[in-house]
């Protein structure tokens, strides 16, 4: 068996799980489903999404069993108490982990959110499963029909918003970064306060997208969206460290700098690329729906 060449650069212990988990994943999938989003790894935390036409209590007793032969204790469940979603929150002793599973149903598709937690994370947890949702194709996002993103298709207001404050965010920092000050780093401060506000709001519409729509681009971008929140959260600490020991400045302003270059010039860009093919899917979601309805009239 071929391993990962990243198992070679890990201790000994997650090493060992790497190899089973590609024999056999640590967190079963139900079969046939299709996974749709699969996060980075991020504060020992990672999120997936996968989706089926089984019925909704089926795949919950079937998670029930899959998940105690693979040797997670199972800790809350409601299987079977409602017709239309279940919860499963288990933990595994072995790996230091921790999950939770929440349902939601769209038309006939039934989808479950997957959040796993703990020092046992891994990519490999999933049996080494990639997403067959959000592809690059030809250097362009693409959902699993191929349609490519077209960008003439308008944001709705709550990203655009976003957007336009994560640019105002960005261009004073560039500032900053040119010439460190504790005036610029103030400043700095409010416009995260705003930008957070505005944040919550986009995060809102496209978890609406996620669980109305079973959008997997819109579930990727609230993801995305939350772990970029996340590293500028250390940027605001770091600059009230700073403004509260001026002493600092230039060393705090180098992290602050080294964290931005990575949002600016790579985080942001796949935010944007995911929202414009969340926008693009549900369009295309929407039409689906449509024609179903037509139907099913006629």
């Amino acid at each position: 068996m071929k391993l990962k060449s990243v198992c070679f650069l890990l201790f000994l212990s997650v090493f060992a799980s790497c190899i089973l988990a590609q024999e056999r994943a640590v967190f079963p999938i139900y079969p046939g489903a299709t996974i749709s989003s699969i996060s980075p790894i991020f504060d020992q935390t990672i999120y997936a999404v996968i989706s089926t036409n089984d019925k909704t209590e089926k795949v919950g007793e079937w998670y029930l069993y899959s998940l105690k032969q693979a040797g997670w204790k199972i800790e809350e469940e409601d299987v079977g108490e409602y017709d239309d979603s279940w919860f499963i929150s288990v933990s595994h002793k072995s790996y230091n982990l921790k999950a939770e599973l929440n349902t939601n149903i769209t038309g006939n598709t039934l989808t479950v959110m997957i959040m796993l937690q703990g020092e046992g994370v891994h990519k490999e947890i999933f049996g080494g499963q990639t997403p067959t949702i959000g592809r690059i194709v030809d250097e362009k996002l693409v959902d699993d029909e191929g349609i490519p993103l077209d960008a003439t298709v308008a944001l709705p207001e709550e990203l655009e918003s976003y957007f336009a404050l994560s640019d105002d965010l960005f261009r004073l920092l560039d500032e900053f970064c040119l010439e460190p000050s504790l005036e610029k780093a103030q400043q700095i401060v409010e416009k995260i306060d705003v930008y957070m506000s505005a944040s919550e709001v986009a995060g809102y519409m496209l978890s609406d997208r996620t669980l109305s729509q079973d959008n997997s681009f819109a579930a990727s971008a609230y993801i995305y969206g939350s772990q970029m929140d996340f590293q500028i959260g250390f940027i605001c600490f770091f600059l009230e460290t700073a403004i509260n020991e001026p002493d600092r400045l230039d060393e705090l302003a180098g992290q602050v700098c080294k964290m931005k270059n990575s949002l600016q010039n790579e985080q942001m860009p796949r935010m944007k690329e995911l929202a414009q093919a969340a926008e693009e899917l549900s369009k295309e979601l929407e039409n689906y729906g449509y024609w179903n309805d037509f139907a099913e009239v006629a």
